[in-house]
């Protein structure tokens, strides 16, 4: 399924590279944060998730881990999640949904969560 065009103009709008599936985007203090657009279908609908890796989950212990789901709980929108083998921050919403604005507060948020996390639990700036 292809992308709409809302996420490439919104990423250029930012000054975020926008690389086909995903986008890189600078935040404060020189860090960076990759977010991947993934489109799928849930039933009849058509959506898309917005991913961001905070990081491997083999170097975090079992505690940090059911941590990072008391954490969902106060998150306003989208989740930690596992994928594979990382500890990712997500969201979904309906494509036909997709706005601008919607778009940009979507993958703002993701990449300034997934940073803060990463830097807090890792120490490092990888993802």
């Amino acid at each position: 399924m292809e992308l709409p065009p809302v996420f490439e103009e919104v990423c250029r709008r930012n000054g975020w590279l926008w690389c086909g599936d995903h986008c890189e985007i600078k935040l404060e203090d020189g860090r960076r944060q990759k977010v991947y657009i993934e489109p799928f279908e849930y039933g009849t609908e058509k959506m898309v998730r917005i991913v961001s890796v905070v990081g491997n989950v083999d170097r975090i212990r079992g505690e940090r881990l059911l941590s990072a789901l008391r954490i969902n709980y106060g998150l306003p929108h989208g989740a930690l999640a596992i994928r594979g083998d990382d500890l990712v921050l997500t969201d979904t919403f309906l494509l036909r949904d997709a706005d601008p604005d919607e778009v940009e507060s979507a993958i703002r948020f993701i990449a300034e969560t997934a940073d803060y996390y990463e830097q807090s639990i890792y120490g490092i700036d990888e993802h």
